[in-house]
């Protein structure tokens, strides 16, 4: 079975933006400075295969720590290519900023498996390798190949039982040791436990409570029996009762409505004679109280319309007044006006503004005129200032004293023109402040002239206003004379409504009065037949209420004694169940102990066993690893000073162990090697123990081997890695940051570099 990675895509993984790389069978060699992201390289291939890598399976890292910081995406990829058996493999594995990952394996182009757990299974049922046998055997990490010989004893021992797969044993082991310890406690305990109780006497106890509990049952018969006859005698009486109840309480009611009766007669025949003055009858008041309805209807219609004309008159009236008010502030406000428009007339006119533009006009162009002197007379001045030697006007010669006389007159000149111009200034601001407020009452005097042209029809329409009003106020008390004559003819009228009303609520009364003594009567004869009828009196009821006491208070007491018998009978019921539970835990307990007699003598039987057959596995693997490393040592170690290595194993620690001088005499590798010996001689434990451990799978992945090796020992390295390893191992990952690696004959190189100043990502370069 052949298995090979043949190429790797990082998408933002790390400081890798977007980097490929493709492998080859043989040896393939990653070489960067620290930091440029070889490592992440080898961190992705572990990723890509089972989902983790140490640094992620010890949680230094999270999920979302691999995402590149420096890029805008939100997720990271890694896509890996392999060879098995013949066919082509794509596994691609994403995770996102959550800390969430996804998957996805194809074989040969096919979709095969698309759930994380699920694609690792797959993997690492190809590849017939796990993660833990991939980092403890195939990946040695970075500067770590010697790393177990600075470990104590016992941790190195642990550690190489863990790299071979011996670990099992071991936990099982003190597994083992630790039930046979808890075993043999639990038997002390049962056995000490078992000495301290009374069986016997427990079973004696047992006895004596069920023959109490028997006497104890009978007696409860005996009272249940009593206590519902008693019950059922206190029942018959309590029916009784009820009925000698209800008969007394009907007598009681038959008596209250007898005298209820005959009060009501008598109430009835009082107001019938009483009413014996009423001579008229019901028919003749009804035809009476329709003429008063239609009458005073007639007189509720009238009144409706009087005081709609009123109102309306009212209205009319308000609405004069408010027009006088009006016409009187119209006059008033006309009057004013007038007033404040003569005054405005006299304060401005049109032909003092025309006098005050045509003087602001004329100040204007004079000071203009003198600026513009002003500005000759500066430029003039500025070109005698220059020492010129001609005159800036004429262009003959010119002598310094007239050039200076002329530049003093000048000068003068402009002064005075700048002397005129402030005060021509400070007469043009009074005329400008005259023009404004001229303006403003000319504003004025015109709007005065409108508002008063609107009021000139204002006495007369207050004239018409006055004398509608004078006119509409003799029409409106009439109407409220008229109104209060037809109201009090209304009210004479409801006077007399009211009166018939109640003549006629009389007659009918009467008659009523007539049949209800009639009723009461009839009902009166019926209800004193209905007494004399019932004999159940107030002292036949106490008798049996007496009785009923009696008889409740014996059942009673029988059910007290029954439910005290009841509670002894459960106490008693329980001590017996109490007392069985003791005698089968007794039972249980011993041949619980039995049992755990022959558990702990199967146990130690089995300990025996693992600790047997872990040593005889740890002899087969030790060996073979041996035999491994004295073929390879010669071919990575250049010197003859140590002849051969090997492993050695004893119940406390292993020892790798160098021979020297005689095949006979063996000594630890780290007591007298150098820390590059010591590199060398784990690198052929690992790639002894790489070949023992996972013969399928004959991949190395190795970081930073070089640590601690002088030059010969590099080319040495490099000789085996070139010539002699490849024929051990199918497929070789090399990281590393030395550069004489790069000489390895027949390996894939690329150079890995990043900008690490400016945090930039990193960039792959194939040799």
């Amino acid at each position: 079975m052949v298995q090979t990675i043949k190429s790797i895509e990082l998408v933002d993984w790390k400081t890798h933006r977007r980097t490929t790389l493709g492998f080859q069978r043989g040896v393939n060699v990653i070489v960067g400075i620290m930091g440029a992201g070889k490592s992440s390289v080898l961190d992705a291939v572990s990723f890509a295969l089972f989902g983790t890598f140490p640094a992620l399976k010890s949680r230094r890292i999270s999920l979302s720590d691999i995402i590149s910081r420096g890029s805008e995406s939100a997720q990271a990829s890694v896509k890996l290519d392999f060879d098995c058996d013949g066919h082509e493999y794509t596994v691609t594995r994403t995770i996102n900023r959550h800390g969430a990952s996804s998957a996805k394996l194809e074989a040969d182009g096919r979709y095969m498996q698309a759930q994380s757990e699920r694609v690792t299974e797959e993997i690492e049922r190809l590849l017939k390798v796990d993660y833990d046998t991939f980092a403890r055997v195939i990946y040695a990490g970075q500067n770590n190949l010697d790393y177990f010989l600075e470990l104590t004893k016992g941790d190195r021992k642990r550690q190489i039982d863990n790299m071979l797969g011996l670990d099992q044993f071991a936990a099982a082991e003190e597994n083992a040791t630790a039930l046979v310890n808890s075993v043999r406690a639990s038997i002390r305990a049962d056995e000490e436990a078992l000495a301290r109780v009374d069986v016997e006497g427990s079973k004696r106890q047992l006895a004596a409570a069920l023959n109490e509990k028997a006497q104890l049952d009978k007696e409860l018969r005996d009272l249940e029996a009593h206590a519902k006859a008693a019950s059922s005698e206190a029942s018959s009486i309590s029916i009784k009762l009820a009925a000698a109840k209800a008969q007394n309480a009907k007598r009681v009611s038959l008596s209250k409505e007898i005298a209820s009766l005959t009060s009501r007669m008598a109430t009835l025949e009082g107001e019938l004679a009483g009413m014996a003055r009423l001579d008229v009858d019901e028919k003749s008041l009804d035809a009476e109280l329709k003429r008063n309805r239609s009458k005073k209807a007639e007189l509720e219609a009238e009144l409706a319309r009087l005081g709609a004309e009123a109102k309306k008159a009212t209205s009319s009236i308000a609405s004069l007044e408010s027009a006088v008010k009006a016409g009187e502030d119209r006059l008033a406000e006309r009057a004013k006006l007038s007033e404040e428009l003569r005054a405005a007339r006299a304060r401005a006119s049109d032909e003092e503004l025309a006098t005050e533009n045509a003087a602001i006009e004329e100040l204007r162009n004079s000071i203009a005129r003198a600026n513009a002197m002003m500005k000759e007379l500066r430029g003039w001045a500025a070109s005698l200032k220059k020492h010129v030697s001609k005159c800036p006007v004429c262009e003959r010669d010119l002598p310094e004293e007239m050039r200076t006389r002329l530049l003093e007159e000048k000068t003068k000149l402009v002064a005075s023109l700048e002397a005129e111009v402030s005060a021509l200034e400070s007469k043009l601001g009074p005329h400008e402040a005259r023009v404004r407020v001229l303006a403003s009452e000319l504003t004025k005097i015109a709007v005065y002239a409108n508002r008063l042209k609107d009021l000139e029809d204002t006495a007369d329409r207050l004239a018409k206003a006055r004398q509608g009003l004078s006119d509409a106020r003799p029409m409106l008390l009439e109407l409220e004379k008229r109104i209060a004559s037809k109201t009090a003819e209304r009210d004479s009228i409801g006077d007399a409504h009211a009166k018939l009303v109640a003549d006629i609520e009389l007659v009918r009364r009467r008659e009523g009065y007539v049949a209800e003594i009639s009723k009461a009567r009839l009902s009166l004869s019926e209800r004193e037949a209905e007494l004399a009828s019932i004999r159940v009196d107030e002292r036949a009821v106490d008798e049996l209420q007496e009785l009923l006491r009696k008889k409740t208070a014996e059942a009673s007491e029988a059910r007290s004694r029954l439910e005290s018998s009841a509670r002894l009978a459960e106490k008693l019921e329980s001590q017996v169940a109490d007392l069985r539970r003791q005698i089968d835990r007794f039972a249980s307990m011993a041949a619980a102990l039995e049992s755990r007699r022959v558990m702990l003598s199967n146990l130690n039987r089995f300990k025996a066993a693992l600790t047997d057959t872990g040593g005889a596995l740890r002899d087969r693997l030790v060996s073979s690893i041996n035999g491994l490393m004295q073929s390879v040592w010669p071919e990575l170690y250049p010197y003859a000073d140590y002849g051969s290595i090997r492993l050695t194993a004893n119940s406390e620690d292993y020892l790798l162990e160098a021979s020297i001088g005689t095949a006979d005499e063996w000594l630890p590798i780290d007591a007298i090697a150098s820390g590059g010996e010591r590199s060398v001689a784990c690198l052929a434990m690992r790639i002894a123990m790489a070949m023992v451990l996972v013969p399928n799978l004959k991949w190395l992945i190795l970081d930073e081997p070089t640590h601690n090796l002088d030059q010969n020992g590099i080319a040495k390295l490099i000789s085996v890695f070139g010539e002699t390893l490849p024929g051990v191992v199918e497929q070789i990952f090399v990281i590393t940051h030395d550069e004489s690696l790069k000489q390895i004959s027949s390996a894939k190189v690329y150079t890995l570099d990043r900008d690490k100043a400016a945090n930039g990502p990193t960039e792959a370069y194939e040799l």
